[in-house]
């Protein structure tokens, strides 16, 4: 309540003063006797200081201000009284000792007030702080919402411009294979040349649009891992068969060397296309009478994969910008050679993706040297039951279906016309029902049931897994062997409860196969 510079002075001087008076305790009463007159005055004057101090308190409106204010002028007439009674100026009573307990306990009033206030204070301030605490929670839970809508809508996004991407792949690819194997007919030997370069063309379109695909979720987060344990030995085995023909016709020389047993828990979809990725660079850039090595093993726990070439090399400038995306090496190179950039941008991401470590070694003029190495991470499951790629081996599924009957019924759900018509072409041996939705096939089905089902995932009025959902929750159709086709790539996309699932575009005989497989158990007619 004081001024603050006058009161550390008058502090130091109470002090002082306390202290002469303290001293006289140690002398007889008549000693304090005739110096009391001083004390008193001394703190008359305190009195009269906290009360202009408390004065100015009043007019602030401050909190137990006028109490103190109406105590301390009670108290400072008592000890005016006590002082005139000590000198014998006046006959009446000591009156302070009763004042000071009237003043302690308006002091306790004052606390209690002020105790109360700051409770009221700590509880409004709580409930304020509910209150923001309930509107930043509503506004988190909005904002969450609005993200998993923005996250729900890029989903949708991808998988439509997967499916409109891939299904017209589908009808372009499938139809060149199936001229290529003479369904339409004996192909004149001077189109096969013609034919291989259209299809070399396709696959070299699909590589791109799963490229573009898998970069767009990497982007978005989307991208998960299907982990198996798989042996890196035979998985990298069989992603070298398709390129020995063009190693051949090149005259490229392609070496392979891996441990056995190599065996480790990855994604084997997407180290299968790190691996593609990597042959394919080294080959393309590989000229004639050059080498391609490749070697896989087990070194230090950890599993290391190096593809090496004799090509042109990289320049020392552009290696640490080499895993970039979109970055090109340089602009000089022939145009049959150039490329998107994103490559290998996608391999360094899935190589991240498993924890592992990809790196280059080059020398303009010498080659190039990619090295992967990857931790050895083992499931409890032994090597016996280790797969090489994700999905069944096709040929157990062939060898299952040899005697499938051509006569079962097969049930197609698919809303495109072309894309009807190239499935119906490729199946033309079967007792075929037409749907274009859903909710068709399912009315359909309630009347016929048929052997086996090959829907479409994304179809107007009722979709592939809408329907598929309403099948399995019929106990007379739930039986029945359900194949999605999808131009989906995503792992989880094979939890949704179907029985089987072919990704566009596919190969007229893989869809072949795997209706052999799905119809081997269905009765003749």
């Amino acid at each position: 309540v004081f001024f603050a510079p006058a009161q550390k002075w008058v502090e130091r001087i109470s002090w002082m003063v306390c202290g002469v008076f303290i001293l006289t305790l140690a002398w007889p009463q008549r000693t304090y006797s005739p110096i009391s007159v001083y004390y008193y005055g001394w703190t008359l004057l305190i009195c009269l200081w906290i009360l202009f101090s408390l004065a100015g308190a009043i007019r602030k409106r401050k909190l137990g201000s006028l109490v103190s204010f109406l105590a301390l002028i009670f108290l400072f007439l008592a000890v005016a009284n006590d002082t005139l009674l000590s000198q014998g100026w006046i006959r009446s009573g000591y009156l302070f000792p009763y004042v000071f307990i009237l003043f302690v306990l308006g002091q306790s009033y004052i606390l209690i007030r002020r105790f109360t206030a700051a409770f009221n204070t700590a509880e409004h301030l709580t409930d304020n702080l509910k209150f923001e605490v309930r509107q930043r929670t509503r506004e988190l839970a909005e904002k969450n919402d609005r993200l998993q809508a923005i996250t729900r809508q890029q989903r949708e996004f991808f998988h439509n411009v997967s499916h409109e991407l891939r299904t017209p792949l589908t009808l372009i690819y499938g139809p060149l294979q199936s001229l290529q194997a003479g369904e339409y007919g004996e192909v004149p030997e001077s189109m096969n040349q013609p034919l291989e370069l259209m299809l070399r063309s396709g696959r070299r379109l699909q590589r791109l649009i799963n490229q573009l695909l898998d970069l767009a979720r990497l982007e978005a987060g989307f991208l998960r891992l299907n982990l198996e344990t798989v042996d890196l030995g035979k998985l990298l085995e069989e992603v070298i068969q398709p390129f020995l023909p063009l190693a051949q016709k090149k005259e490229v020389s392609l070496k392979y060397k891996a441990e056995p047993n190599l065996m480790c828990k990855v994604d084997p979809d997407k180290m299968d296309k790190v691996l593609y990725n990597l042959i394919s660079n080294a080959l393309k850039y590989t000229k004639s009478g050059g080498i391609i090595r490749l070697s896989a093993g087990l070194e230090n726990d950890q599993i290391r994969i190096r593809i090496s070439d004799s090509g042109p090399g990289i320049p020392a400038e552009s290696l640490p910008r080499i895993f970039d995306r979109f970055y090109q090496v340089d602009d000089s190179r022939p145009t049959e050679r150039e490329g998107t950039g994103i490559g290998l941008a996608i391999v360094s991401e899935f190589v991240k993706m498993h924890d592992g470590t990809i790196s280059v070694d080059s020398e303009p003029g010498v080659g190039s040297s990619f090295l992967i190495v990857l931790p050895r991470r083992l499931s409890e499951e032994s090597a016996e039951n280790s797969t090489v790629a994700s999905g069944q081996d096709p040929t157990v599924g062939d060898r299952a279906a040899q005697n499938a009957p051509s006569e079962a019924r097969l049930m197609i759900v698919e809303d495109s016309p072309d894309m009807r018509d190239f499935i119906s072409h490729i199946l033309r041996g079967y007792n075929l029902t037409i749907a274009e939705n859903g909710m068709e096939a399912l009315q359909l089905a309630r009347e016929n049931p048929p052997d086996a089902i090959l829907s479409d995932l994304m179809m107007p009025e009722m979709d592939g897994l809408e329907f598929l959902a309403r099948l399995k929750s019929e106990p007379s159709l739930s039986s029945i062997p359900f194949a999605m086709l999808t131009a989906r790539s995503d792992p989880e996309d094979e939890n949704e409860g179907a029985d089987y699932y072919l990704q566009k575009p596919f190969r007229p005989e893989a869809l072949r196969a795997l209706v052999r497989q799905m119809t081997a158990g269905a009765p003749r007619d």
